[in-house]
């Protein structure tokens, strides 16, 4: 076995500037555990270092022929932190740790996709929702089943689905621990695509995240930062926002190069200056 197949997450890079980063347990069906937390926290910090990079794409390993996202956190590792330190302060400790691994993700400036394939639980599904956008097989599974556990969704999971798809509906999946399918989870608005027939969500994701990083980089950073504040300012603050914004991006040499390319009817080349 290569040393790359012993990582917990493997990168591939493409030449269009996007970077895929696959969860790799495959023995544990992609369980997050520390370890697996510690290596997506290095490989996040590696690709925002690097100005080739234009969008991330999150998706899990091959697990025989198919795909596997994720079953969630590590029961065992959690289950001996918890014996180990009856208080759970410990173990809260390591839940900051991994909240700011997702908090990582979502506040980054670069765009992440999620392409997600069999079950997506628990941890899973909260790294997902911490993603930007979200590509889901028909027959995926999606459930935060804390609650059997009688803890709660302390990754993200009530806040970041609450926002997504509102509070009634997070309720109905938290409360009962549903287990719904990819088709299910596009209805609620967890997902924004499911692969057309003949095509794989890593596929389908991987034209998407085509289709982003032709765009002006600059503006889908700055696009990012804006639309994840409009839930916390007022319209008039925002408004206000995206005219300080915009005049950064008039500056830009990515502008011009924007407005002569669609004069002179050729794809722009942009160099996220």
């Amino acid at each position: 076995m290569s040393e790359e197949q012993n990582k917990l997450i493997i990168k591939e890079s493409r030449d269009n500037g996007v970077v895929i980063l696959s969860l790799n347990r495959p023995e544990k069906r992609n369980a997050l555990n520390d370890d697996l937390f510690r290596e997506l926290r290095s490989a996040v910090r590696e690709i925002e270092q690097d100005s080739d990079v234009r969008v991330v794409v999150i998706t899990g390993s091959k697990i025989g022929e198919k795909r596997f996202f994720s079953a969630g956190i590590d029961l065992v590792e959690v289950m001996h932190a918890l014996q180990a330190d009856v208080s759970g302060k410990s173990l809260l400790a390591k839940a900051k740790e991994w909240q700011d691994t997702y908090s990582m993700i979502a506040n980054s400036s670069l765009p992440f996709v999620c392409a997600i394939e069999g079950p997506c639980f628990g941890a899973g599904l909260e790294l997902a929702l911490a993603c930007d956008l979200r590509v889901a097989a028909k027959d995926a599974q999606f459930g935060l089943l804390e609650t059997k556990l009688g803890i709660i969704a302390d990754l993200g999971g009530t806040t970041r689905l609450t926002k997504l798809i509102g509070p009634a509906k997070a309720k109905r999946l938290i409360f009962t621990s549903e287990i719904i399918s990819g088709v299910e989870a596009k209805k609620l608005g967890i997902v924004e695509w499911v692969p057309p027939e003949g095509k794989t969500t890593l596929e389908t994701s991987l034209e998407i995240a085509g289709n982003i990083a032709r765009n002006g980089p600059l503006a889908i950073q700055i696009s990012k930062n804006l639309i994840n504040k409009a839930t916390e300012l007022d319209t008039e603050q925002l408004l206000a926002l995206e005219l300080k914004e915009q005049e950064k991006l008039f500056r830009t040499e990515d502008a011009m190069e924007g407005f002569l390319a669609a004069l002179e009817k050729r794809t722009p080349k942009f160099k996220g200056k």
